[in-house]
């Protein structure tokens, strides 16, 4: 890598402070402006200077919104802000962690709520409900990065929020209802992240099973014959091995059979030109990140000497007969088109059939603006 691409990847990681719209529209210009400036032999921005650039990115980020009551109407109770603001809107319905804005949203309307009379009746009954706070802060997480929770989600808010309401004056340049390409996930990137999602489920529920005192085991009740409960008692080191090492022959199995489907039917695949792939999953590794803690956690409790593992056994046979999938999945899409969808390689090594056509959704999408004949 070259000087000037360390500097331009310097400077745009503070860049990043400023709104989506304005780097489209100035951003290349500001680059420019710090390379002249720095000179031909910097590497990279000072500290000083990216402080500076994220002082100036968040005053103008600040500038460019709603103003404070319309932002906090929009933030608390999903109140629609005036067209003036509605790009406003729509950089924050696209932007990065939108789903996990809205959780806090909730937690903090309910801490409203129940904080004030619990710290009046109990001040001890605060600790359980900021406990949940965690938990409930994960799940916004993990519903952020899960693709359909995630479309679905900003398809409601962008039609509720960008789509003029009637009696409204359609602005040139707005939004409006239309037909707009379907979102897919990139197979090679998806692949990846579940193949590392995978692997580290298996790095820690593995190990677990295979320290824990006891594990769930199936009985009858004295009562009846036909019921059926679920004890717990130590399973023989020889009985967990077996177990484990059946569950990764019927995931290399699987992905051997997978293997001869992507072989044959990727090749023949039809195109997409109602698709828009979209490769960059970094909000899902952090996701793994953020969450990966909480499942070390989980797993070490269930191997202490009075815990029965229930989750540590089934997470490790699920993510043994997977993995081995995952992996093939991800080595066939590593030489294939870049516009190949994860729904694909699903389709293909499930169900052993060609990818269907993807059709165009109902999105929202920008009216045209309209120019006088004989101009640009």
């Amino acid at each position: 890598m070259s000087d000037t691409d360390q500097f331009d990847r310097s400077a745009r990681f503070w860049l990043r402070a400023y709104p989506v719209r304005w780097r489209s529209v100035r951003g290349d210009e500001l680059l420019g402006v710090l390379r002249d400036l720095a000179g031909p032999e910097a590497t990279r921005l000072s500290l000083r200077e990216g402080l500076g650039l994220l002082r100036s990115g968040w005053v103008t980020r600040w500038r460019d919104g709603p103003p404070l009551r319309t932002r906090l109407a929009y933030r608390l109770f999903d109140r629609r802000v005036p067209v003036a603001h509605r790009e406003w809107v729509r950089d924050d319905i696209a932007g990065r962690w939108f789903l996990t804005r809205r959780m806090m949203r909730t937690l903090l309307i309910w801490a409203g709520i129940f904080v004030p009379w619990m710290a009046s009746v109990d001040p001890h009954r605060l600790m359980p409900f900021a406990v949940i706070w965690v938990p409930a802060l994960a799940l916004g997480v993990v519903l952020d990065v899960a693709p359909p929770a995630n479309d679905r989600v900003r398809t409601v808010a962008a039609a509720k929020h960008l789509l003029p309401r009637p009696g409204e004056r359609a602005v040139p340049g707005g939004f409006t209802a239309g037909l707009a390409a379907r979102i897919r996930i990139s197979a090679r990137t998806g692949t990846l992240l579940l193949v590392a999602t995978l692997g580290f489920g298996a790095a820690i529920w593995v190990p677990a099973t295979m320290l824990a005192s006891s594990l769930p085991v199936p009985r009858t009740c004295p009562t009846s014959a036909a019921c059926l409960s679920f004890g717990s008692q130590s399973w023989p080191e020889g009985l967990r091995l077996l177990t484990l090492g059946t569950a990764l022959g019927v995931g290399v199995l699987a992905a051997s059979v997978a293997a001869g489907r992507f072989a044959r039917i990727l090749p023949a695949r039809p195109a997409q030109p109602s698709r828009l792939v979209v490769g960059h999953l970094g909000r899902q590794y952090a996701a793994l990140l953020i969450v990966g803690p909480l499942l070390v956690w989980q797993a070490r409790g269930e191997t202490l000497p009075a815990q029965t593992a229930v989750i540590a056994p089934l997470g490790a046979v699920l993510t043994l007969v997977l993995l081995p999938g995952a992996v093939t999945a991800w080595r066939a899409t590593r030489p294939g088109p870049a516009d190949l969808a994860l729904v694909d390689l699903w389709r293909v090594g499930l169900l052993g059939r060609v990818p269907q056509i993807d059709d165009p959704v109902t999105g929202v999408v920008r009216r045209p603006v309209a120019t006088r004949p004989g101009r640009p």
